[in-house]
């Protein structure tokens, strides 16, 4: 056990008592010798940032000295964030006709790149309005809508030769489905 006086103020001290604290075993000296050089260079930066600031919290405090407010005006102007050039802002806006058109050859199966490349726009940004734009044409369909292209889907898949069960095919099985096929 350590003691250690401390001045925190003028004619203000304090008595600290410093307990050992197993940190760490280690295998190899080695190792043990860089862990504890960290650790004492942490607590020696650490005991120079309270003397920094002890010595910055018990200096007088001087007034901030005065400026104009021409300066002020200056200076706010000088940090004020530049406004974005009308060409960038063009860059991210969509026109209604402009959508309905990029809409129409996305649904055609077309690459949201190639076409927000043609309209000179953000893909990003059509990329967040097409999947607004399909979610509620998902909501907008009926049910019967819905079973309808069900069933399209389904008959598009391949029947099984075996059990009969409707599969997509592969180049691995064109004509058994994954619970049939017997190389795998």
């Amino acid at each position: 056990m350590e003691f250690r006086l401390n001045e925190t103020a003028p004619d203000k001290f304090e008595i600290v008592r410093f307990v050992p604290d197993l940190v760490g075993t280690f295998a190899d000296r080695a190792t043990a010798q860089k862990i504890l050089g960290f650790l004492e260079a942490d607590a020696v930066n650490a005991a120079q940032a309270a003397e920094r600031k002890a010595a910055r919290d018990a200096g007088p405090v001087s007034p901030p000295p005065f400026v104009s407010p021409e300066a002020m005006a200056q200076a706010a102007e000088a940090i004020r964030p530049q406004t974005a050039a009308k060409s960038d802002v063009a860059h991210f806006s969509w026109s209604d006709g402009d959508l309905s058109e990029a809409y129409e050859r996305l649904s055609k199966g077309e690459k949201i790149t190639a076409v927000a490349d043609s309209f000179g726009k953000s893909w990003t940004v059509l990329r967040g309005k097409w999947a607004a734009h399909k979610k509620k044409l998902d909501a907008a369909k009926s049910p019967l809508e819905k079973l309808t292209d069900a069933v399209s889907e389904l008959q598009e898949q391949t029947p099984c030769s075996l059990c009969g069960q409707h599969f997509t095919p592969t180049v691995a099985s064109m004509d058994h489905c994954a619970r049939c096929r017997t190389d795998a």
